[in-house]
């Protein structure tokens, strides 16, 4: 199956590495992860899905999916991921069974993504990818929502997103059927 990331223009990769790497930082730190290490899950392959609790638009998944690859990347059981995140590179610890495509319109207990991969990775990696995937979808979702209740004329965004997170909100905002004003002070008068 082709790589979701690798559909993402470049300009959302660097803004999806950019957070990747905080949130790295700030879960995994410079031990990784001490639980799943303790509990030594060794070579041990899981598999794991994406289920929807609520109904929902999808967005963000091809970032919340290569969370696993950056991880296992950081945690040193695959090889190192170069700095613009354009190559997919083979990754024996991690792989994509299947994923729904972005802008999906998706219902509760619909599964979005299935996953195998390394357990210490799989472990590590999942609240990184929810957090992601959560919260892109949720800007989808509720911009799709307002949308449907519009009546006038279009529903666009602002700049007041959340630091870091502009183009991958707008982003969102656009698979969700907004639009959006201007990404920054510099694209426009206004």
């Amino acid at each position: 199956m082709r790589d979701p990331w690798l559909d993402w223009p470049p300009a959302l990769r660097r803004a999806g590495l950019a957070l990747l790497a905080l949130a790295l930082d700030e879960d995994l730190g410079e031990a990784g992860d001490l639980t799943a290490r303790y509990f030594d899950p060794g070579p041990a392959r899981q598999r794991g899905r994406f289920v929807a609790r609520e109904a929902g638009v999808l967005a963000g998944l091809p970032l919340a999916l290569f969370v696993f690859r950056a991880t296992a990347a950081r945690l040193g059981v695959a090889p190192r991921l170069p700095a613009d995140g354009a190559v997919a590179l083979a990754c024996p610890v991690f792989q994509v069974l299947e994923s729904a495509p972005e802008g999906l319109r998706f219902a509760a207990g619909e599964t979005l993504a299935r996953i195998e991969g390394s357990a210490l990775v799989l472990h590590a990696g999942e609240r990184t990818a929810l957090n992601f995937l959560q919260r892109l979808s949720a800007v989808a979702s509720r911009t799709a929502a307002a949308v449907a209740a519009s009546c006038g004329p279009a529903v666009l965004d602002t700049r007041k997103t959340t630091p870091g997170y502009r183009r991958l909100e707008k982003y969102a905002v656009r698979l969700g059927g907004g639009q959006n004003h201007r990404l920054g002070l510099d694209d426009a008068l206004g």
